[in-house]
């Protein structure tokens, strides 16, 4: 029995062996690519099984880029094959339609099949085949032109190959001849390229210029990414450049070198931002600026209620500018005029612009990003008497300069002039002199002047001793609750005391009586004293 079991364990084993070295076997040589000067290919099929098999392939393929449709015409469809032999297939297309690819690397994968029914054998393998189509009008052609480009996204939210719409891209394409010939017009020429529409969005060329031998060139690129231009139903596009020569000796169909670069269009949700702010960059006291921006909504959804603060709180500016709704890859633009208060000071100021939702929120992107911006302005104002619509302060030292010095007294004028069309009341006050002197006294006081009229007022101050140097202290007039403020500058000299022969002199000179009564008093003491001796010797 045992031995029975074996032998047809046996059999069983031999027949399975003979099955599998009787099963179909072959192997594909695939075909080149299709490209705008190869339209016609070959790709072999070998048998290596034992056995004949019979092959089926489509007698015709399609390849598409999703609009467009290039017809692979194949010369052999269904043949058989005996072991060891092989079968060579031509593939052909139609140069018309290969015009009307999309630029890229288009495929189609179908399925060859070898059977052989007697032994109920069969194997299938996959066969691709491609179409590609370059950004030089004939693919890429020569060697003596070498291509490297740097992609940066110089201004905006995205990275450098994840761009937002508006921002503002920079790329150097860097050329270098490496061939042993003088090259002549040569031509950078870009594009980036929608591949759902088959069209370039933005695209321009630079040229001409020549290389030397071993020469090198580096040509910059810089543009804005248009909302205008952007599907918002396609996010990927292809960022192309090819450098190729116009000069007779070489053309593009003689020499040509490409580089193409995956870009994603970055949209967010929600995402609206400002655009071709326009301020000036400098203004004066009590003038009026214009300032105007485009707000674009660079997000996904449409939006409602938008609008826009500008601020500065030095100045007292604190506009809400109500833009109202605005499309997904739309704008609306605005226009404001901003008043710069006439008692500004003199420097530069940040003025703030930023852009709310109708929740009140300031818009931002998923990197964190918001939409904040502050530009600057710088303000002049004209060095002159401070003057507003009712008052104007002027002032004039009286004393000698000579003899403002610490520890003396200084008289100060002020002039006092009604601006106004009403006649005004007056009060005179000082601030700012604390700490080099104190007031002794401001008549008057008070004014009472018709439109049109001035009067005058003395201030007197005593100076500290210890007051020197260049002081500034501020005359104000008070009037209906309002001022108008003028500064005062001192320079201030230290007091000093000498005794010297020529102001000894001087003094005789000017006060002898004086100083003879005193010389007579001097001469009497020591006639005393001199008695005054004597008599106490003869006791």
């Amino acid at each position: 029995m045992n031995k029975r079991l074996f032998s047809l364990f046996l059999l069983t084993v031999i027949a399975s062996l003979a099955l599998v070295s009787a099963a179909v076997s072959f192997d594909i040589l695939p075909p080149s690519a299709f490209t705008k000067t190869i339209n016609s290919t070959q790709f072999t099929i070998r048998n290596t099984g034992n056995e004949t098999a019979s092959f089926t392939i489509p007698s015709n393929i399609v390849i598409s880029d999703g609009v467009n449709n290039l017809n692979v015409v194949l010369t052999s469809y269904s043949f058989s094959l005996i072991n060891g032999t092989n079968q060579i297939i031509n593939a052909s297309i139609s140069s018309v339609d290969f015009n009307k690819l999309k630029l890229g690397e288009h495929s189609k994968t179908i399925n060859i099949i070898a059977i052989n029914s007697t032994i109920g054998s069969n194997q299938t393998k996959p066969i691709t085949f491609s179409a590609v189509k370059s950004f030089c009008s004939l693919g890429e052609q020569g060697s003596d032109l070498s291509v490297d480009v740097d992609i940066n996204n110089k201004k905006g939210y995205g990275e450098d190959t994840e761009w937002y719409p508006l921002d503002e891209i920079e790329i150097d394409v860097d050329v270098e001849n490496t061939g042993d010939d003088d090259i002549r017009k040569i031509v950078v020429q870009w594009c980036l390229y929608n591949p759902v529409s088959g069209k370039c969005i933005l695209d321009d060329k630079e040229e001409s210029f020549k290389l030397k031998e071993d020469g090198e060139k580096t040509v910059t690129l810089n543009f804005q990414l248009d909302p205008n231009d952007i599907d918002e139903d396609v996010d990927d596009y292809i960022f192309y450049v090819k450098v190729y020569s116009k000069d007779v000796d070489f053309g593009e169909d003689a020499l040509c070198t490409e580089f193409s670069e995956n870009i994603n269009v970055v949209r967010d949700n929600n995402f609206v931002v400002l655009n071709n702010v326009q301020l000036p960059a400098d203004a004066s006291c009590d003038s009026e600026i214009e300032v105007s921006a485009d707000v674009w909504n660079i997000g996904e959804d449409d939006e409602n209620d938008v609008y826009v603060m500008l601020t500065n709180s030095e100045l007292g500016i604190k506009e809400q500018i109500d833009i109202g709704d605005i499309d997904t890859l739309d704008k609306e633009s605005f226009s404001k005029t901003i008043k710069i208060p006439a008692n500004s000071t003199s420097k530069t100021y940040l003025i703030k612009m930023v852009v709310f939702d109708e929740d009140d929120d300031v818009f931002e992107n998923d990197n964190d990003d918001k939409a904040e911006y502050t530009f600057p302005i710088k303000i002049e104002c004209a060095a002159q008497i401070i003057t507003n619509k009712n008052a104007e302060i002027s002032a004039s030292l009286e004393t000698a300069e000579d003899q403002v010095k610490s520890g003396n007294e200084v008289i100060i004028k002020a002039t006092i002039k009604n601006t106004g069309e009403e006649k005004t009341i007056y009060t005179l006050a000082l601030s700012g002199y604390e700490d080099f002197a104190s007031v002794k006294s401001i008549s008057p006081i008070t004014l009472t002047l018709e439109p049109g009229k001035t009067q005058d007022a003395l201030i007197t101050l005593q100076l500290n001793k210890d007051a020197e140097g260049e002081k500034i202290f501020s005359i104000k007039a008070l009037f209906d609750s309002e001022e108008v403020e003028q500064q005062v500058s001192l320079s201030i000299a230290k007091s000093g005391f000498s005794i010297t022969g020529s102001a000894i002199g001087a003094s005789l000179k000017e006060n002898w009586f004086i100083w003879v009564v005193v010389a007579i008093n001097i001469i009497l003491i020591i006639a005393i004293i001199i008695v005054a001796v004597k008599m106490s010797r003869a006791s």
